[in-house]
């Protein structure tokens, strides 16, 4: 029988991101590009976006014709699997990831027992964040790296939020760490439906939660599968799926003044457009939407008809039981090599 904390986790649903093709790698991250060759993009099929309120496109070029490499929407990422916290003391874990704040912690005014949310973003990101604190910093790092936000402090303890210990662990989450980390090469793909919406919802296109459960959910480095972790010492840890792991990508794409960006899922999501956050859901969670809409933040991030920009976005999973993830954009996201 699930403990009540994982009786909540079990509530934690809704959508999904990305669908994952037949090609991966292992090793560390500055391994050569799945795209170095131009190798054309997989697919796992197409997933309805049900996306009301985008725009339609006005059927400009959606690069779709371009030879110079994959199509829009084929992207690659690196996955990043990290060990469960291990509180007696065991090496090679992260106190980031299956830690939830104690009971103490509770945000204000909730009732005990609290078993979560633990959503983490000042009212300027996110309203309804129990704890409003920022994980990381407005700007992208010079690295191409969220940072980390050294300003916090958490129930007086100063430089940590309520789900995160501080610098050093949080860097882990998106660099190589010998150790504490191991790496997975993914290329990714968002389909495009008729109506321009580039989607991908796990719930469609991912890996059922069990047997009896066959509502799908985002698991991409599952052991049993040809890019599990479990031979480097990580994997599913003695759960029915692997939880805790990192996701970094990073794409471009030419501002045609109109596009909108929708995520949601759990847990945490960084998402920067021209190096300028714009979706921050941090913290422990269930599924969470949000959604920006670019000519409402062009002014703002320095955006221009016409010219290229960068979105770079980090995702973390650091929570059991399920892991969601989606995505629906009217952008033409073309892959940018995760360096």
């Amino acid at each position: 029988m699930r403990s009540p904390l994982r009786s909540f986790a079990a509530l934690a649903g809704v959508a999904g991101l990305l669908a994952l093709s037949s090609v991966f790698a292992c090793g560390d991250s500055s391994n050569g590009s799945l795209f170095d060759a131009g190798s054309s993009s997989g697919s796992s099929g197409t997933s309805s976006s049900g996306s009301s309120g985008f725009p339609d496109t006005d059927g400009g070029d959606d690069g779709d014709d371009d030879d110079a490499g994959p199509p829009v929407g084929s992207l690659e990422a690196v996955i990043r699997d990290f060990k469960r916290w291990d509180p007696d003391g065991g090496s090679g874990t992260n106190p980031d990831f299956e830690n939830v704040p104690a009971e103490a912690d509770r945000p204000d005014g909730a009732g005990t027992p609290y078993y979560g949310p633990w959503t983490e973003a000042t009212p300027a990101y996110y309203p309804g964040a129990d704890y409003a604190i920022d994980i990381v910093l407005p700007d992208l790092g010079a690295d191409g790296k969220p940072q980390y936000n050294t300003a916090a402090s958490f129930k007086g303890v100063a430089g940590r939020t309520a789900t995160t210990h501080g610098k050093a662990f949080f860097d882990q989450w998106y660099r190589d760490t010998p150790g504490m980390n191991v790496v997975r090469r993914v290329r990714l793909t968002l389909e495009k439906d008729a109506s321009g919406v580039y989607s991908y919802d796990s719930a469609v296109s991912g890996v059922p939660l069990s047997p009896a459960d066959p509502r799908k959910n985002f698991f991409p480095i599952d052991d049993g599968t040809p890019h599990s972790t479990e031979a480097d010492g990580f994997g599913n840890q003695g759960e029915a799926h692997n939880y805790h792991f990192t996701v970094e990508l990073h794409t471009k794409f030419r501002y045609r003044g109109f596009e909108t960006f929708k995520f949601s899922g759990d847990d945490d999501v960084f998402v920067f457009i021209n190096k300028k956050l714009v979706i921050n859901i941090g913290g422990i969670h269930s599924a969470l939407t949000r959604e920006v809409k670019l000519p409402e933040v062009a002014d703002a991030i320095g955006l221009e008809v016409g010219k290229e920009y960068p979105l770079d976005f980090f995702q973390a999973e650091r929570h059991v039981v399920e892991s969601n993830l989606r995505i629906d954009t009217t952008i033409e996201l073309v892959p940018d090599v995760v360096k």
